[in-house]
């Protein structure tokens, strides 16, 4: 459980990178990759964390 916590944690800063990435673009060709990089890592934080949270309540039900 408590490395699943750590997963959850994981993503959530992954989340938090990704989002501060798109809310800080700068209006160059960089900005923009940074942009969809930042999209890519919050959406895999958010996969991440869907991923502990069906394992943990596996893990609950056992």
């Amino acid at each position: 459980m408590i490395a699943a916590e750590k997963l959850m944690i994981t993503g959530t800063k992954l989340m938090i990178i990704g989002a501060k990435l798109m809310i800080n673009p700068k209006l160059t060709i960089t900005g923009k990759r940074l942009t969809i990089n930042g999209a890519k890592l919050t959406i895999n934080g958010a996969k991440l964390m869907i991923k502990v949270a069906k394992l943990m309540i596996f893990l609950k039900s056992q």
